[in-house]
């Protein structure tokens, strides 16, 4: 049963219960919550039984004791020494002196010994008000162990006060504020100046974990753009004394100032995760004391041969612009990579930079100089490209690491480019993502996305999803999957007999979680996405290219083309051409000649009469508009095969295997065959008919405008981006 009074409520005894249930009379002790204490009460009940109820017909209370006129108000409480402890503050308002008798964190009690517990004795009269300022050890005592308890935002905190020589007793209770800090304690310990290159070294420390730790100095009110370097130490006779069992630092910063010729130099140290204030101290040092040190001293932050190229990088990210920003992140040399892949970006970016976006492209510059043709296209596609160096991305973690301390980004992409020096590199035997996946790399792009600040970032293959889970939600974060990878490792591994593709589909899954959206390149794939990954967030976006009919002077010449990067399925499928289909062509036509263009050629060691391997060329357009035929003879591949999508949008005839359309709709813009050697057949009879060619030729430009243009391929990712953007 339940007394209710004004604002208070306390439970009766259970032996009251059951005399009142047998309507009689009881008595009863009870300790009820009361405005100044813990109230101790005495009282009889009488009840009877009417139409089968308890109704109570007499009820007498009397105190046992008189009140306690004390009163303790609560003003704040805030987490000390990074969590730690309690920091209480307040006002004890009441006659005697009152004990503080216990505190309780969430219904824990915390192990206090009478120092903590001690309050000042009054010096005034009866009825005072005496300010407490309590620091609390958060821990907990169980038998002979001492555990640290947690307190943070919301955490309910009870404080219990009694009169010595009485039972009577005042609580207070108090709810920890979103707003309480975690403050430390630290102190500026040494100040010394050298002349030679101007440059002040100041050094301290504080109580506090050194993980997340940045230190930033002010000298004589001006904030120094970079942080000290902060680390942990063992010393124990350091000048700081405290009752904190939190790991203890040292911090150390260096720069070159300008300093004053006299008067005195104010230097002030904040103490941060970036967030929230742990520990402020200042000090002020009289100039002409100042230590003075023969030579120079060295910078505390990071020196570098690559510091002004950095530095330009880093304005070029810091350019703001009115437009919407789209960032591609790409895991390979955009100057020096071909094939499908990067074929399908260069599409993309242009389009979405034709649709007002300011397109931005970070990828791992490998420091070659890119061809004419392929610098035309990136600034076509691209309003800037940010190279990260790929032979020094340990370096450039260490400058990002190194910018990072001024505030530019966040603790979490801090951590990461300190665990990415310590990472090591998988063996040969992990899988595909494992031993592609360069967390220098991701911490750095995250880096740059965080100084970037851009609305949409893709990045692109399952190796970099880590660094989407390093950005902030503001972002649209997108993951172009090219490929289900654990899917093409399986379909090497039966061609060719090799697990050197195999992908954990674990690991790919995780991938995928990473993102807001992902990409798939076709339909069968973002089928299987979502059926594996139980999300519907998969947009489909395979590769535009505008059409581009060629208008000749003259019949082509008797030339086929294969177009293909150096890649095991291109390299077996072109050398069973030459040897099964090529021989035959070239009987019935002497005239024919196969072209060969693309990385792929420098891996063929069998050629045969007819067959040019021209490798990389400046002008691939040039090689569509001679060639009467394009081949794609392949029995392997996962996604879409964008060299095909480009001979259907040059308008050429083309011969394929099932696998080389695939995941495009329509095979009537091609010619398919279901194995190599039928290729020979339906190449000689388009080599030698004028019209069975324009046919497939008109056949192919029709289903280009109609699927493969630019503004029906990519509509689905645009319309996607633009509703998350903007709802």
């Amino acid at each position: 049963m339940v007394w209710d009074v004004p604002g208070r409520a306390g439970l009766l005894p259970d032996v009251t219960s059951a005399a009142l249930y047998q309507a009689s009379t009881a008595e009863f002790s009870v300790s009820l919550p009361a405005p100044n204490e813990e109230l101790p009460l005495k009282g009889k009940l009488v009840c009877q039984r009417v139409g089968g109820k308890s109704i109570i017909t007499e009820f007498a209370v009397t105190p046992s004791t008189p009140s306690f006129d004390s009163d303790f108000q609560v003003e704040q409480v805030s987490l000390a020494w990074f969590g730690q402890h309690l920091h209480v503050q307040g006002v004890l308002l009441g006659a005697g002196e009152p004990e503080l008798h216990g505190v309780t964190v969430d219904g824990f009690p915390l192990a206090l010994d009478k120092a903590d517990m001690t309050i000042p004795a009054s010096k005034t009269r009866p009825r005072t008000r005496q300010r407490l300022d309590l620091i609390l050890p958060l821990k907990q005592q169980v038998g002979e162990s001492t555990f640290q308890l947690f307190a943070g935002p919301g955490s309910e905190l009870k404080f219990v006060f009694r009169r010595p020589g009485s039972d009577c007793q005042y609580t207070s209770s108090f709810k920890l504020p979103s707003t309480a800090t975690s403050r430390g304690l630290g102190q500026i310990t040494g100040i010394r100046y050298a002349p030679d290159n101007q440059n002040l070294e100041v050094s301290g420390s504080f109580f506090g974990h050194f993980g997340a730790a940045r230190v930033q100095l002010t000298i004589n009110g001006e904030r120094q753009r970079r942080s000290a370097s902060v680390m942990p130490s063992d010393n124990q006779l350091e000048p700081i004394e405290a009752a904190s069992d939190a790991p203890f630092s040292r911090w150390s910063w260096c720069d070159a100032v300008s300093m004053p010729v006299d008067g005195a130099l104010l230097v002030e140290a904040r103490v941060s995760d970036g967030v929230t204030t742990f520990a402020e101290t200042s000090a002020r040092y009289q100039i002409a004391k100042i230590p003075l040190v023969e030579g120079p001293l060295a910078p505390s932050y990071h020196v570098s041969p690559l510091r002004s190229s950095f530095d330009v990088l880093l304005s070029e990210a810091r350019q703001t612009s009115l437009d919407p920003t789209i960032a591609f992140v790409f895991p390979g040399d955009m100057a020096t990579a071909f094939g499908g892949g990067p074929t399908r970006l260069l599409a993309i970016g242009r389009y979405f930079r034709a649709m007002g976006f300011r397109s931005v492209l970070v990828d791992r510059s490998g420091g070659e100089t890119p061809t004419v043709e392929r610098t035309e296209a990136l600034a076509e596609s691209f309003d800037m490209r940010l190279g990260l160096p790929g032979q020094n991305l340990d370096e450039i973690c260490n400058l990002c690491l190194d910018e990072a301390s001024l505030g530019d980004t966040s603790v979490g992409i801090s951590e990461a480019l300190k665990q990415a020096a310590i990472q090591t590199k998988p063996d040969d035997q992990a899988d595909l993502i494992s031993r592609r996946t360069d967390y220098r790399f991701d911490a750095a792009a995250a880096f740059l996305m965080a100084v970037l600040k851009p609305d949409v970032v893709i990045t692109h293959f399952a190796w970099t999803a880590g660094l989407l889970s390093l950005l902030p939600a503001s972002m649209v974060r997108i993951l172009d999957t090219i490929d289900i990878q654990y899917r093409r490792g399986e379909m090497h591994a039966a061609m060719f007999g090799d697990d050197s593709l195999r992908a954990d589909r674990s690991n790919e899954i995780a991938a995928w979680a990473k993102a807001d959206y992902l990409i798939a390149i076709q339909p069968e794939e973002r089928l299987e996405i979502i059926e594996t990954s139980g999300r519907n967030n998969v947009v489909l976006c395979g590769h535009g290219v505008t059409t581009n009919p060629v208008v000749r002077d003259a019949e082509p010449d008797h030339s086929v083309l294969f177009v293909g990067n150096r890649y095991g399925p291109n390299i077996d499928g072109i050398t069973r051409f030459i040897r099964e289909a090529w021989p035959r062509v070239h009987e019935r036509v002497p005239t024919a000649r196969l072209l060969i263009v693309g990385t792929v050629g420098d891996a063929l060691t069998d050629t045969a009469p007819g067959v040019e391997i021209l490798g990389l060329v400046d002008d691939l357009q040039a090689i569509y508009d001679q060639v009467a035929v394009v081949i794609n003879p392949v029995d392997l591949g996962t996604g879409v095969s964008i060299k095909l999508i480009e001979a259907l949008c040059n308008g050429r005839a083309t011969v394929t295997t099932a696998v080389g359309i695939r995941g495009l709709a329509g095979a009537e813009a091609a010619v398919v065959v279901a194995e190599i050697p039928e290729m020979a057949d339906v190449i000689i009879e388009t080599l030698t008919s004028p019209a069975q060619r324009s046919q497939l030729e008109a056949a192919a430009l029709r289903f280009a405008d109609t699927e493969l243009s630019p503004e029906v391929v990519f509509r689905e990712l645009f319309n996607t981006i633009e509703l998350k953007m903007y709802s």
